[in-house]
């Protein structure tokens, strides 16, 4: 979401925009929603992550497969262990 209005903010050199500004911005926006669903459908699109992100995204998924397997984690530790993940480093 955050990439989507970076990229909005970067179309919209002007500043604020007024309901006549935005709508035919985000009517562009709609028609390549549909180009990139098309594509991601079809195999042809990839999408880029930095290796942070990647980092956290598989240490969230591998704590959200042992709460829902048989290496039962309760609730409390499942949202234990993902504020590690993604809070604050204590250092």
């Amino acid at each position: 979401m955050e990439g989507w209005h970076n990229r909005l903010n970067l179309k919209n050199r002007s500043g604020k925009l007024d309901k006549y500004q935005f709508s035919p911005l985000l009517h562009r926006e709609v028609l390549f929603l549909d180009i990139q669903t098309m594509l991601v459908h079809e195999c042809q699109l990839t999408q880029y992550q930095q290796w942070t992100y990647q980092n956290v995204q598989r240490h969230l998924h591998h704590y959200l497969c042992r709460y829902t397997t048989a290496e039962l984690l309760t609730m409390a530790q499942l949202l234990s262990c993902c504020s590690h993940v993604t809070g604050p480093s204590m250092r």
